[in-house]
């Protein structure tokens, strides 16, 4: 599971039968993929991504909070960044 924030945009991706090393080469592919395209307006963005994997019998709102963490640690950590909680 991982989010993606923006400035104004916050999105949420949940890869089924995914783990959580697997989850970071997507993230990671997403990120690089949006640093290194021009948009059409003629401007670069960047993402950061917090991801987690869903642990046994865990609630939504546990896994959510902890996506939530790793996106923080990316943005603390410089931005444009995938990071784990």
């Amino acid at each position: 599971m991982s989010t993606i924030s923006s400035a104004s945009t916050t999105a949420l991706a949940i890869w089924p039968a995914t783990g959580l090393d697997h989850a970071a080469v997507l993230a990671e592919r997403i990120r690089a993929a949006v640093e290194g395209h021009v948009f059409a307006t003629g401007v670069t963005h960047t993402i950061s991504a917090g991801l987690a994997e869903l642990l046994p019998g865990e609630a939504a709102d546990t896994i959510l909070a902890r996506v939530d963490q790793g996106l923080y640690l990316a943005k603390d950590g410089g931005r444009n960044r995938v990071a784990a909680a």
